[in-house]
């Protein structure tokens, strides 16, 4: 690694104040560690986060056990937190989502990940795929505030290769290998293990042409959400806004902006789909004569008349709903928990092995589009990324009655 000693420019306003380290004892997050360290952040400015996502058993055992141990030879902080996460599809997201949300719970707070390079270009192809705009393809950027979280990246102009030769020259070689980064039924596992080695080989080019690219799709992406920013201050923080105004939004605008304007009034964190801003745009050139009212999902519900558009407030939970409900759900076909009434039937999956108790919290159950579920509506309780935590089973469930 050339000048291991060179900080970041973007991390020297963070000197002097406290950073934690996303730190799961693999190769990335070991040599982030290392260089805050040899960067100045030591002692009370410095601590490792280390997530316990609940799904490799003994391994995850022994990984937590190693990093701590690591971390006391160093001298360093170390914090674990367990995660209750179940196997189902787009497991990456949910354990995401559920990372962000422990650092949300403890903001403000500012946390360092270690993205590299290699993970960068991934994740531009990942989402590439998916058919995302430009700002969800360069969405690994040095330095991201998420509210009062902020996440610094000081690795992404490192490869993962530059990274294992420093570890070797700080005397490190036993860092953590999770076996499941070598299952290929994962999409970012099968195109980092077979489809990026075979474009590289095919066209060696690739390999710098696309963080090239992807340099120049993030210098897009800030402009256009630079631009998103100024427009939206002709709406400042109304609930209430003129039709015209989107209306008349250039579409490269228009999802940013909306995003913009959810954030601000349901919290940070709202992922908008490509099918939500459709919709929203159909709505809005749809002819409402005595008006209407629709739902986005995940919380967000407008109500248009006239020339006026409102974002209505999402529905709180009621008051009498307990902040956790236990449910052994193979003994107990239904179970009571405030003034809902829940029922569970397993998916059909052979990927996912239902536990027999659910812990569904207030948390939880906010997170699944609540506010436009109809009594004995199914909702799924495989979280959307957006959800802060998930029972471990895939079933469904379903509301026999309405919330009073």
């Amino acid at each position: 690694m050339d000048d291991p000693d060179k900080i970041p420019a973007f991390l020297l306003p963070y000197r002097g104040e406290k950073l934690l380290a996303g730190f799961s004892g693999g190769c990335d997050s070991t040599a982030l560690l290392l260089l805050l360290h040899r960067w100045g952040w030591r002692g009370a400015l410095l601590e490792a986060v280390h997530f316990d996502h609940g799904l490799r058993g003994e391994a995850s055992r022994q990984d937590a056990l190693w990093c701590e141990d690591f971390c006391r030879a160093r001298d360093i902080a170390f914090r674990k937190i367990e995660l209750r996460l179940a196997p189902g599809p787009d497991l990456e997201a949910a354990a995401r989502a559920s990372r962000l949300a422990y650092y949300r719970r403890i903001a403000p707070v500012a946390v360092a990940l270690a993205h590299h390079a290699d993970d960068a270009a991934e994740t531009l192809l990942l989402r590439l795929a998916r058919g995302s705009n430009v700002s969800a393809l360069a969405a690994l950027r040095p330095v991201r505030k998420l509210g009062q979280v902020t996440l610094l990246r000081p690795l992404l102009g490192r490869r993962r290769a530059e990274l294992e030769a420093f570890l070797r020259s700080e005397g490190v070689t036993d860092w953590r290998n999770d076996a499941s980064n070598r299952d290929n039924h994962f999409a970012r596992n099968r195109l980092r293990n077979e489809l990026l080695p075979a474009l590289y080989r095919a066209l060696p080019p690739a390999r710098k042409g696309l963080l090239r690219a992807l340099s120049a799709l993030t210098l897009d992406a800030e402009y256009l959400e630079q631009c998103a920013e100024e427009k939206l201050r002709e709406i400042g923080d109304a609930r209430v806004t003129p039709t015209a105004f989107w209306r008349g939004l250039p579409p490269a605008l228009l999802a940013r902006i909306l995003r913009r304007h959810l954030e601000r009034h349901l919290g940070d964190g709202v992922l908008l789909s490509g099918a939500m801003t459709e919709r929203f745009v159909r709505e809005l050139h749809t002819a409402h004569p005595g008006g209407a009212r629709f739902h986005l999902g995940r919380g967000a519900a407008f109500r248009i008349a006239g020339n006026r558009l409102e974002l209505l407030a999402p529905e709180a939970p009621p008051s009498r709903l307990p902040a956790e409900c236990r449910w052994e759900w193979r003994r107990e076909p239904e179970c009571r928990w405030g003034d809902w009434l829940l029922s569970a039937r397993t998916r059909e999956d052979p990927n996912v092995t239902p536990a027999d108790e659910l812990v569904i919290t207030l948390v939880t159950v906010t997170a699944f589009e609540t506010a436009t579920a109809m009594p004995g509506q199914p909702i799924s309780m495989l979280p959307p990324a957006a959800a802060t935590s998930s029972p471990r089973e895939g079933s469904q469930m379903a509301l026999p009655e309405a919330l009073r």
